[in-house]
């Protein structure tokens, strides 16, 4: 899931409803916050085995769950604070 692209769609649907694109875009914010967090956290969970497992493998796939997690989480916190902001500034209704 592409966080950002959620949040802005979500500030374009409620422009297209008549909101302010500032009003728009807080709204889509606190709109999307806990659904994307939500598949943020399942996708991390799906990378997550590697954690809790000793094999040789496991040891080399750690990195990969670490990293994916943390990208995930940033995604995630990326797009309530500053995809809102852009939104308000460059999503024009039609």
């Amino acid at each position: 899931v592409d966080n950002a692209n959620v949040v802005a769609d979500e500030a374009a649907r409620r422009q297209a409803t008549g909101e302010t694109p500032e009003v728009a875009a807080r709204a889509a914010g606190r709109a999307m916050s806990l659904p994307l967090l939500i598949a943020s956290l399942t996708c991390i969970l799906a990378f997550a085995p590697p954690l809790f497992t000793d094999n040789l493998s496991a040891i080399y796939m750690r990195v990969l769950t670490i990293v994916m997690a943390v990208t995930l989480l940033v995604s995630w916190a990326l797009s309530l604070t500053v995809t809102p902001l852009l939104a308000a500034g460059f999503i024009r209704p039609a």
